[in-house]
């Protein structure tokens, strides 16, 4: 288990290395799968599938907002989303390209994506992009995707400063606290 969040009556897991989403019931303690069958899997699908049984790839953290949940699906670098209602899963941004690409859901590239936290108005998902050591915003309105502070695949530093000057090193995790991220 990689990332976890506590929502409800339940802890939900990413199951990082046996590419799944768990769930534990904090009253009986039953552990289920919600999504993932076990196996590594390839691009998440753009179209809702069953969770159960689509392959998720190392899904690294989680957020949650009423009936989804959020997922950084880091070995395709792309962010998922699982559908608790409907139990299906389905790509919320990124074309499965590891870089660092602004964007549309298919057009948007993030490389490795390891933490997410959703905004205080629940409107952003912000995602710590590792590989491209970068802060990511997607919009989920319009689930387009914006860089925040980064430069590019492999471009890393220790910068403070303005979003355009400022340079990461491999960030893991990313948190809101009130308006700050």
């Amino acid at each position: 288990p990689q990332g976890l969040i506590a929502a409800d009556v339940a802890i939900f897991v990413a199951d990082t290395g046996n590419h799944a989403i768990r769930r534990i019931d904090l009253k009986s303690g039953a552990v289920t799968t919600l999504a993932g069958n076990g196996n590594r899997g390839q691009n998440l699908p753009e179209s809702a599938q069953s969770g159960k049984t689509t392959s998720l790839a190392s899904p690294w953290d989680l957020e949650k907002k009423g009936d989804k949940v959020y997922f950084a699906n880091a070995g395709t670098h792309q962010i998922g989303v699982l559908d608790l209602g409907k139990q299906t899963v389905a790509r919320l941004a990124g074309s499965g390209a590891e870089n660092l690409v602004a964007g549309s859901p298919s057009k948007a590239a993030f490389a490795q994506p390891s933490g997410l936290v959703l905004s205080k108005d629940g409107k952003t998902l912000y995602v710590a992009d590792a590989e491209s050591s970068a802060i990511r915003a997607i919009d989920l309105g319009d689930d387009s995707t914006k860089t925040l502070v980064g430069a590019g695949l492999f471009d890393f530093g220790k910068n403070d400063g303005s979003f355009s000057s400022a340079r990461l090193q491999h960030p893991l995790g990313v948190a809101v606290d009130g308006d700050d991220l």
